[in-house]
């Protein structure tokens, strides 16, 4: 088999073989039921879906809690210390779902292998993300105080500018009361001077007749001299009173207009005022509404932030119990099965004449010095691949470098490759048995003919499959 870029294909198969160890772990994290994680300070945990309802216990900010079934605004949940009810809301408890993917398997296969050292490796990466969204937690908190004390600083300003604003409303009123009133009076001032004027122009009549008729006139009409003169003397006493009283009249008339016009002019100012400050308050109000979107946007963070932490605390915990359980059984596990142990027992996985075998090849045509990961077994196009040794498929899928390519785990970290397949009869997840047929030769090597490419790997290492097979 020639590699023009070993390296890449090098990589590309380690990456594949991390992928597939790390998965075992995180599917094992998946399908987790729908949850509450609590945003408040303390909530309180109730026998009934009520506010009046007993209090079993209180949980804490950034707890979790399953969630059972919902209850209009309360939720059932269940912790370790039992179940209970709690009110849900966007400042008290929020609920999400976990949406991690569910991988199902076969009846009676088995989840790939994960070494301790790969477990412990995941846990320390798994702790030091905790650690990361703690951090940015804390600082999302630190973020939702500075905008509940913008919104603090913007509550006091919309009071005041609130109470200003009913302020300017009372005395708006009260001056439009006074105008009214003011138009009011003024309107029956102008009634009394269009009387008074009726009035003085009837008696200024009479009085020009009189004139015309003359004194010896009036003095005949009259019933003697002394009445005569009472009379014209009670005609023009009227008429000054008349006068006077018109006077009077217009000097009020004029004291109702200037008091309409100040009346005027201040309610215009107050309207003015007003409305210059109705400006001021809807911008408060909307500088309020923007920080209180903000609010929300933060707190948003902050659950989302508390549903990281609480789902990478659980698969913590899920590592943790791994690691625990691996440490118990690895002895137990070394002890059976060992790969190791059938080293110079194997048979070869194709019937065939090796063409090429491990280690460094150097092709006098081109000059170029390559390195053989395995041997290279020159067959039949559609002859049987068979499993050297029992294990599960970690990866049966097209790998550039490698064609179809399958990789069997046996455990403890020992992988075979077998590469340039055809057909495949075996796909990741499944298990193998000694010796079973799991796919057919191909020709896609750049050789240009139907050749298997098979590897023996430890720990990601190749090593030389020569001395592994039977002599």
């Amino acid at each position: 088999m020639f590699f023009v870029s070993s390296r890449i294909y090098e990589r590309s198969l380690l990456l594949i073989l991390g992928m597939c160890l790390l998965w075992g772990p995180v599917a094992a994290l998946a399908g987790e039921p729908d949850r509450a994680v609590v945003v408040a300070d303390t909530l309180n945990v109730r026998r009934h879906p009520k506010a009046s309802a007993e209090v079993l216990w209180t949980l804490s900010r950034g707890d979790v809690a399953r969630v059972e079934r919902r209850a209009g605004s309360w939720a059932l949940v269940r912790v370790d210390r039992g179940r209970g009810y709690i009110a849900v809301s966007e400042r008290l408890a929020v609920l999400y779902t976990e949406k991690a993917p569910r991988t199902e398997k076969k009846k009676g296969s088995k989840a790939a292998p994960v070494s301790e050292k790969k477990a412990k490796t995941s846990l320390v990466g798994i702790r030091e993300a905790v650690r990361t969204e703690e951090r940015k937690l804390l600082a999302v908190r630190k973020e939702e105080r500075a905008v509940i004390r913008e919104l603090d600083r913007f509550n006091a300003s919309l009071a005041q500018a609130r109470k200003k604003e009913r302020e300017l409303n009372r005395k708006l009123s009260a001056v439009e009361a006074k105008v009214g009133e003011a138009l009011k009076a003024k309107a029956r001032v102008e009634a009394d001077i269009r009387t008074g004027r009726k009035h003085l122009m009837a008696r200024l009549a009479a009085y020009h007749k009189l004139n015309q008729i003359g004194e010896m006139n009036t003095f005949a009409a009259s019933g003697s001299f002394h009445d005569m003169v009472v009379k014209k003397k009670a005609l023009a006493r009227i008429m000054g009173s008349d006068a006077v009283l018109l006077t009077r009249y217009t000097v009020l008339l004029r004291e109702r207009e200037a008091a309409e016009s100040r009346l005027a002019a201040e309610r215009s100012a107050l309207a003015a005022a007003a409305t210059a400050h109705g400006k001021v308050l809807a911008d408060v109000e909307a500088r309020y509404r923007k920080r209180a979107a903000m609010l929300k946007e933060v707190r948003e963070k902050e659950v989302l932030s508390l549903a990281a932490i609480a789902e990478m605390k659980q698969a913590e915990r899920v590592l943790e119990a791994k690691v625990r359980e691996l440490a118990r059984t690895r002895k137990a596990l070394a002890a059976k099965n060992r790969f190791v142990r059938y080293k110079g027992l194997l048979k070869y996985p194709v019937t065939g004449k090796i063409i090429k075998t491990f280690g460094r090849h150097k092709d006098p045509r081109m000059n170029v010095t390559t390195f053989e990961n395995g041997i290279s077994i020159r067959t039949q196009r559609g002859e049987p691949v068979r499993a050297v040794t029992s294990g599960e498929v970690l990866f049966a899928d097209w790998l550039q470098g490698y064609g179809n390519l399958i990789i069997v785990n046996h455990g403890e970290s020992w992988y075979t490759l077998y590469a340039h397949t055809d057909e495949m009869f075996k796909k990741k997840g499944d298990r193998v048995d000694t010796r079973e047929v799991i796919a057919t030769v191909g020709d896609s090597s750049l050789s240009g003919y139907p050749d298997l490419h098979f590897e023996i790997r430890h720990h990601g290492k190749p090593l030389n499959p020569g001395p592994w097979f039977k002599k």
